[in-house]
Parts: C-alpha cells; structure tokens; sequence
C-alpha cells in the first residue's frame, strides 16, 4: 500500500511542476472521450430499437410483395388466412403466431379519442413479453367483449384514474359498434419501438367481423412470427414461394396462374430490422450508413485525442529522465518504473473521464434535440460505469505505455552524463507520425462538415 501511496506523491507533485501540459492533456482528452461516448450512446440508441422484447431475436414480422421481382410493392397488411396456414405449413421452424387487426377509433362516453382499437390473437402474449400491471391478460381473452389497455392509452383515456372495470367503445365510420371492458392494463417494456403503436391495445381475435373471403394478395392484418430456436428466416426464401404457389392458386381475382409467387410474395423480417429497414412509409425508420459514419466519426475523435495523449505524455516524459537515471543508480528496477508510469496514465485519464462524464451530462441533451431523439446516460446506475472504467483502462495503458517503456529503459550512465537530459528518448519518428494523424484526421473532419455544410445551403436555396 506504501508502494502506491509514494506512486501518488511523484504523480502529484509531478503535475504541480507541469500544470499547463498536464491541463492540457487532461482537457484535451477529456473532450475526445465526452465526443466518444457521446456518440456512442447515439449508435447504442440506435441499434436498439425493437430489441427491448425478450425474444427479440426470435421475432419477425410477416409482409408481402407484389409486383415483378424488379419493382416490387411492398406492405406489412397480410391476409387474414396467412398467418394460421403460414404456421401449419413451417410448423416445424415456427414455434407460434399472432395477428393483429385494427378494427376502428376508441371513444370514451361518446367522445372519440384518436387512439385504433386492435383485436389479437391469445398467442401474441406468447411473443411478446408485456408486462401486467392491474387485471388478468390471460382473462381478456376468455370473452369477445373484453379490452386490455396499455399504461400510455389509460393514461390518454382516463388520466390518473383506475381504468379496470371502465368501459370503452369501438367507433367505426362514426357509429357505435361495440363496447368493451376494461379487464387488464399492462406496460411495454422499456425502449424504442418502430413498431410500439401495434401494442397499444387488443382485445380477443373475433372471426366473425373478418371477411369471409377475400383475394389473398389484399391484405388486412398484421402478421408476427416467433421462430424456434436456431431457425432462420433467409433459409425460407425458396420455401416461401413454393407455400405461395400451393396455397395460392389463384392470388389475383380468379385467373388461374402457373406461377403465382412471379408477382406474388412472402416475406419475413426480424423485429429488431424494422428501424433500418422500414416497409411502410410512415413508419419511424433511421439511416444505417448515417449511424455507422457517426460511430466511425466517434472512433477518430477518440483516435486523435489519443495520439494527442501519447505526444504529451512523451513530451513531459523527456524532462524526467534525470529522475529515472537517479531512480535506477538508488537500486529502482525497471518493472516498478514501469508500473508507475502506466499507473500515473491512469490517473491522468481517470482525471480526464471524470470531466468528460460532466461535459456529456451537459451536452447530450444538446446533441440529443440536434439528433431529434432522446438520449438518456444515468452516472448512478452500476451498469453504466462498465463501459467508461473500459475505456479509462485501454485508454490509459495505451497512452502511458511506451512513454513508460521508453523511461524504464533508460541507462542511468547516459540520462546522468552532461547533456543526457536532452534526449528524444529514441521517440521523435513516432510524435512526428503521431502529430501528422492528428492533422490529417482533423483536416479531414473540418472538410467533410464544409462538404456537408455546402449541400445543405445549396439545398435550402434551390427550388
């Protein structure tokens, strides 16, 4: 522990000696680190849309093409009748399915509330992992005349008052159709959803309010999958059309077809695709290659902080080569030097996080309204401390230990000797690489943000 301790009083009383290089260091890294987790936490909140269910992984969504393979029209509104048959025909690779059908508006005591009432089947609650909060999910579906709200449409229906028992009508075309009680109300688990206006709502699937028939390519409900275990969705691909040629004979009024899935098809989809890969036009999606480039613009930010890092910490490791040579002629082994030069890096970036985490703290809501999202980073959650204490420890060791190999292996005859203290330690070839990254990663990024800034002028001012 004394060992430490004494580590502590060099590193303290080295950095009274050189404040304006050690604020430097640590204000510069600081800023490359808040930059990286910034951004981070950007491309997490991104890559995490749908991925709150817990067999996200397992999940897809059933959707449809019609159209030549070349130009195909695509929409998420299956038949009715898919979904039942999709699930008999794969029954070895689905595990169970779900529908889900918008039957009209809710209103409460006449008023219509802009909210869709949906009707599902009892499977969905084997997909989908919501969480009961007053009632009995399972109750709902013992009666056709039963409804399950979420927290958020109670609280759009009925404020703060308990809603278990009230009662809610379905309004189609503006005409009272049914009413239905409240026997459950439940919450969706925490996080992103392209897809969470589906999971407001459901009451029992009713078969008789579905058409009794109806071309099969037109369709009229939302189809969910849960694949078993190790099952594979672009293994179906050349299954898919053979199902759409067996049970679809004849997909387009009654002209029969020898090859209906030619304009005619089936696909799946993961949940957790949905946000990059939207089917519909209004549904909420994101640009892929936008993230990826932001996570990439991240990793050169943290890059160049980094190699800023090593250039000062070389730069004040030149000026206490004396200390060293004295060190070593007191009996001072290498390996000890070297730790202590690894572990005041250390200290210097642990410095450097904490000013970054009060920066990040500052500016994500900044950068979260810039990005139109919501980005969230709690310092008191033990979980969220994993991914810094990471990085303050690659950081750090990768910062402070060439310095530290270069100091230890100092020969005291030739620091101690007049004119000794003015050596590179055999460093310069790497600060001038380093410092000549800095620059090109720099004039890069100003150039892009010019590039960028430019269209985005010249866009606003054409017709």
């Amino acid at each position: 522990m004394s060992l430490w301790l004494n580590y502590l009083r060099v590193f303290l009383r080295d950095l009274r000696r050189q404040k304006v290089s050690a604020v430097i260091n640590i204000v510069g890294l600081a800023l490359g680190l808040c930059a990286f987790l910034m951004i981070g936490i950007y491309v997490r909140d991104e890559y995490s849309w749908d991925r709150h269910w817990e067999k996200s992984d397992r999940i897809v969504r059933l959707f449809h093409e019609i159209g030549l393979p070349a130009e195909p029209t695509s929409t998420d509104q299956v038949s009715h009748k898919a979904v039942p048959q999709l699930r008999e025909f794969f029954s070895s690779d689905i595990e169970t399915a779900a529908r889900i059908f918008s039957r009209g508006g809710i209103a409460v005591d006449g008023e219509a509330a802009g909210i869709s009432l949906f009707m599902a089947d009892r499977e969905l609650l084997d997909i989908f992992d919501f969480e009961p909060v007053a009632g009995d999910l399972e109750a709902v579906f013992a009666d056709l005349n039963r409804i399950a709200l979420s927290e958020e449409n109670v609280a759009r229906l009925f404020g703060n008052e308990p809603a278990l028992g009230k009662t809610v009508s379905l309004v189609v075309a503006g005409q009272e159709q049914a009413i239905f009680e409240v026997a459950a109300v439940y919450r969706i688990p925490a996080g992103n959803g392209a897809l969470r206006w589906q999971f407001q709502n459901f009451t029992p699937w009713n078969e008789s309010v579905m058409p009794e028939s109806r071309p099969y390519a037109s369709g009229n409900s939302y189809g969910y999958l849960l694949l078993r275990d190790g099952v594979s969705p672009q293994d179906w691909v050349a299954r898919l059309d053979e199902f759409v040629k067996q049970q679809v004979p004849s997909p387009f009024g009654t002209r029969a077809m020898d090859n209906p899935q030619e304009l005619f098809r089936y696909r799946m989809q993961f949940i957790g695709d949905v946000h990059f890969n939207p089917i519909m036009m209004f549904e909420e999606g994101g640009f892929q290659s936008t993230v990826n480039g932001f996570a990439l613009i991240g990793v050169l930010a943290l890059a160049v902080s980094l190699a800023n890092f090593v250039t000062l910490n070389l730069a004040r490791s030149v000026e206490r080569q004396r200390e060293v040579g004295i060190r070593k002629v007191m009996g001072a082994v290498s390996g000890s030097l070297l730790t202590q030069f690894v572990f005041e890096s250390l200290l210097l970036t642990g410095f450097a996080l904490i000013l970054a985490l009060v920066l990040l703290k500052l500016l994500l809501p900044v950068f979260a309204a810039l990005m139109g999202t919501t980005l969230d980073f709690n310092l008191l959650q033990g979980s969220t401390w994993l991914a810094p204490a990471a990085l303050v420890l690659a950081v750090g060791a990768i910062g402070g230990l060439y310095p530290a190999l270069a100091l230890s292996r100092q020969r005291p005859d030739r620091v101690l000797r007049p004119g000794g203290q003015s050596g590179t330690l055999g460093a310069r070839n790497l600060r001038q690489l380093l410092v000549g990254f800095q620059f090109l990663i720099a004039t890069a990024l100003i150039v892009a943000t010019l590039v960028v800034y430019l269209q985005l002028a010249y866009a606003r001012q054409r017709d």
